[in-house]
């Protein structure tokens, strides 16, 4: 596909068709590359992306600046982390992420320059090497110096522990007085969860309370009944083929604890974080939290 097909689709408002072939369009005018693929972005819902786009475009003149303001404007209000949070990355500042990528604060680490440790319990997965700086489950993150780190960032991994206390806890010890918590989790009303019960605080607390940790039956078998295939977006219906996968790793496609809004809440403040956002935004639920600092 060229430039010219590419604007074909982009003219018919075909904009997925687009999004495959959208950074090899480039225009002599980078005004006018920026502005469509901001427009590409916003339309098939990639929201960080069209945000990045949109913050550094928003203010600059030129014919299409109040169509960069206002996507700037309207995905600012739906963004899961307060700016407050993100200006307070800097060079300097410390980060520790467990599992894969967490796309709304991905680029402004990027571009930050900070230090960012890896962590993940597989060095690959799915055929792509993960290639983490520290091979270890999140379970562990406790076993760290403590007050070390200004952020600690999961999307997608607090689902899969059978004891989330547990690595929260080691979470809220590793962080300095003042230093945020970044977690992604699945509604499980937008997921293949959806039949299932929301785990209560209680049942986690006596999970950390018993020192639950490997591979639970219990949950598992709970989860196998009520999995909802035709709900996954990576098998689709396909469950022949989740269970071929299932059997060779169950742990990681487990999810041991069903969460919705409150219960992400409560769960956090358990283990001593402060709330300052949490949003429900397509089929996940974004915490942020702080770490208090010292009373004087």
């Amino acid at each position: 596909m060229n430039a010219e097909n590419f604007i074909e689709y982009f003219n018919k408002g075909d904009f997925q068709n687009c999004l495959p072939y959208i950074h090899q369009f480039q225009h002599q005018d980078h005004y006018v590359s920026a502005y469509v693929k901001n427009i590409v972005f916003y339309q098939t819902g990639n929201l960080p992306q069209a945000f990045d786009i949109a913050s550094e475009y928003k203010d600059v003149d030129g014919i299409h600046q109040s169509v960069f303001k206002n996507i700037h404007d309207e995905i600012e209000n739906l963004y899961p982390i307060p700016s407050l949070a993100l200006n307070s990355i800097n060079s300097t500042t410390r980060v520790i992420k467990i599992g894969g990528g967490a796309r709304w604060i991905d680029t402004t680490l990027e571009k930050s320059q900070c230090r960012v440790t890896s962590m993940d319990s597989e060095s690959e997965r799915l055929g792509f090497s993960m290639d983490p700086d520290l091979l270890s489950d999140f379970h562990h993150i406790g076993e760290l110096p403590k007050d070390s780190y200004d952020w600690v960032i999961s999307s997608h991994v607090i689902e899969h522990l059978e004891n989330p206390i547990k690595a929260l806890l080691g979470s809220h010890k590793v962080l300095k007085s003042e230093g945020y918590i970044y977690s992604v989790l699945p509604l499980y009303t937008q997921t293949f969860d959806k039949h299932r019960q929301v785990t209560s605080l209680q049942y986690l607390i006596e999970d950390y309370e018993s020192n639950k940790a490997g591979a639970d039956w219990v949950h598992i078998d709970e989860f196998i009944r009520q999995y909802d295939c035709d709900s996954d977006l990576v098998f689709k219906g396909d469950r022949k083929k989740w269970l071929e996968n299932f059997i060779l790793k169950p742990d990681r496609h487990t999810h041991y604890h069903v969460f919705d809004l409150a219960l992400v809440f409560a769960m956090h403040g358990y283990c001593g974080f402060k709330c300052i956002s949490i949003k429900e935004l397509g089929n996940s639920i974004h915490y942020v939290g702080i770490k208090p600092g010292h009373s004087t």
